[in-house]
């Protein structure tokens, strides 16, 4: 909440306390308002420093239910009127952040100039909106990851049936820092898991199926960051995307930190990230039971994470779905962990990896589609805010259905983006 609102609350508690002082209102009623009102705007208050993004729906919310509390409010013309206008208001705006629509996600794509959308079908780039421009990856970076680990299984340096005790893993869990993801990741194998060990392969398939950034970090550990570089660039990923930066790792450094981050270069959020990882892997340092941090910090850390362009991961995808990429055994690998993350009936096979922060929200992916042609998708979408992010990522879903479902919607994106 903005201070002015935080003064309204107090400004209505006194409101609602100062006709106790004169003894002929101290009636069952007025306590109870008084009581009430204070409890209600306390409770808001106390909400919104938990959730600051919250806070003008927090602030509209105690406004209300005190209204609510007043007997002329519900008694009197004007105040069954304004219940009808707050009510309404209410609904249209609960209606406006719940509705689900394709063009949402087309419309946010097209009036922001920190969006990038990618369309390419069976190789000719249809869309392009924003070449060369780097994006916040988030989540999406883990393709990377995952690639790396598809070559270092198939070269043999890493055998998928090797044993993973989940301590280890928990040496890179941070609480409250992922929307539930590793603990969703970990019901969902609780039958794979013996002695509190759980095969390598089953944490690739968590951290790009259920996308936990716990097993992202250990992946990263095993692989190597000097390896995961070298791969990159051989692939040409580094002509337009950053280095990885450690998604865990990072969290803490911003933690540590503050807004001292963003006068660092992204080589410099590299490097110390990279240490305060190496400090978590060798214990040195340990991740608190839990974490938050405030909106201001997060979308720090949102913007300092790997960037890299839209093409750069349509051209990547249009290499593994085609076989370019790797060798037959590498490219299978691969392939296998990223269209496990998806199901899709009306498409021969549907593969990629989503990403968001409460400012970004990305898709890149690759399909053969029921007629036959093959498609890569990719979206970047950074600077939302809580709203925007929410609203967008609820439409998303319906947006990826009909661009793979529908010809004519096809078209209609690359007559409203296309060169």
């Amino acid at each position: 909440m903005a201070m002015f609102q935080y003064l309204v609350l107090l400004f209505i508690i006194l409101f609602a306390i100062m006709p106790l002082f004169k003894k002929g209102q101290r009636t069952t009623y007025m306590i109870f308002r008084a009581v009430a009102t204070t409890f209600i705007v306390l409770i808001g208050m106390f909400l919104s420093f938990l959730i600051p993004d919250f806070g003008i729906i927090l602030f509209l919310a105690v406004v209300l239910l005190v209204l609510l509390l007043e007997k002329w409010f519900y008694t009197t013309k004007f105040g069954i009127v304004l219940l009808i206008v707050l009510l309404a208001g209410s609904g249209t705006g609960v209606y406006y952040f719940f509705y689900s629509d394709p063009a949402i996600v087309s419309g946010y794509l097209e009036e922001t100039d920190t969006t990038s959308l990618y369309l390419s079908i069976d190789g000719e780039v249809k869309i392009d909106t924003a070449p060369g421009q780097e994006r916040p990856l988030a989540s999406t970076v883990k393709i990377m990851i995952a690639a790396a680990y598809a070559e270092q299984v198939a070269s043999g340096e890493l055998d998928p049936e090797a044993l993973v005790p989940l301590e280890e893993l928990g040496t890179f869990y941070l609480a409250n820092s992922d929307g539930g993801a590793h603990a969703d990741w970990l019901a969902s194998v609780e039958d794979d898991i013996t002695d509190s060990q759980i095969p390598l392969q089953d944490v690739a398939q968590g951290m790009i199926v259920y996308s936990s950034n716990a097993n992202a970090e250990y992946l990263l550990d095993l692989i190597g960051f000097d390896s995961i570089d070298e791969r990159m660039e051989a692939w040409g990923m580094l002509d337009e995307q950053e280095t990885l930066v450690p998604l865990v790792s990072s969290l803490l450094l911003v933690d540590d930190l503050g807004e001292e981050v963003e006068n660092l270069s992204h080589a410099e959020i590299r490097e110390r990230s990279v240490a305060l990882h190496s400090e978590l892997e060798s214990g040195e340092r340990t991740l608190p039971d839990s974490f938050h941090m405030s909106s201001s910090l997060q979308r720090i850390w949102s913007d300092s994470v790997t960037s890299a362009s839209a093409a750069s991961y349509g051209d990547f995808l249009r290499e593994v779905q085609t076989g370019e990429w790797g060798n037959a055994e590498e490219n299978a690998i691969l392939r296998d962990l990223l269209e496990d993350a998806y199901l899709f009936e009306d498409a021969d096979y549907l593969g990629g990896k989503g990403g968001s922060t409460g400012f970004v929200l990305n898709q890149a992916l690759y399909a053969k589609l029921d007629t036959g042609e093959e498609m890569e998708l990719v979206f970047f979408m950074d600077d939302l805010n809580i709203f925007q992010q929410k609203r967008v990522a609820r439409s998303s879903n319906d947006f990826l259905i009909e661009v793979l479902s529908s010809e004519n919607y096809r078209n209609a994106l690359v007559n409203q983006f296309g060169k």
